[in-house]
């Protein structure tokens, strides 16, 4: 079977789902500023904050953002969160699974958050059809990129993205799949509906499911 690992590019299905009426965004690993390049193509916020861990990559992405600090949300102290309560809107593009605890990220997000504020995320799903393909022959390898990206530390399915947001306090209000063809797949996700049948479970519903590559979430 031929790896359906792709580079986890920042998603253009994201940037469709964050709202131009925003004013004040922080982006958490913003990178080089791609998404950052964009919105303001699309329709500039009054100020756009970058976040990234990598020095070089925040140098870059000061072309775009209103301002970059460099490092690493989960070590930032109170008075670093003190600075972050005035932002509208917050992205994550395929940040929480590189995360230790994402969980407590997002709700301490909530917690600053006002109440006309949202979130926008990607994470990619590990109950892909080739995921579990691999597994079921012990073959758990981590790559330089892809599902298994050697820095992913947390991995999530559809169940447990909507279980992390709504325990946050957050309510979701879009979930796009994305998929990318592969000729194997049907074969793979057939046998995966009979072992949904054996297991109790929903044959559709684990079909459907193990055909999403990654998930963009917006939530409230």
């Amino acid at each position: 079977m031929q790896s359906t690992q792709h580079a986890m590019l920042k998603s253009p299905d994201l940037i469709d789902v964050l709202p131009l009426s925003a004013k004040r965004v922080i982006d958490i690993g913003c990178g080089v500023g791609e998404i950052a390049k964009e919105y303001h193509v699309r329709g500039a916020p009054e100020y756009y904050l970058g976040i990234e861990i990598m020095p070089e990559d925040a140098e870059i992405a000061k072309q775009h953002c209103s301002q970059v600090w460099v490092g690493n949300i989960e070590e930032f102290d109170s008075a670093t969160w003190d600075q972050m309560t005035n932002f509208d809107l917050w992205v994550f593009g395929d940040v929480l699974e590189h995360l230790y605890d994402p969980w407590q990220i997002l709700k301490k997000v909530r917690s600053v958050l006002p109440n006309h504020g949202s979130i926008a995320c990607c994470i990619p799903n590990v109950q892909h059809w080739s995921i579990q393909a691999r597994l079921s022959i012990g073959d758990w390898r981590y790559a330089d990129k892809g599902l298994l990206d050697r820095t992913h530390v947390r991995f999530f399915t559809r169940q447990t993205i909507l279980e992390m947001l709504t325990d946050a306090g957050f309510e979701i209000t879009d979930l796009i799949p994305r998929y990318i063809d592969h000729p194997s797949a049907e074969g793979f996700l057939n046998a995966i509906e009979n072992m949904a049948t054996m297991t109790g479970g929903n044959a559709h519903t684990a079909r459907s499911e193990a055909s999403v590559f990654q998930y963009i979430v917006k939530a409230k």
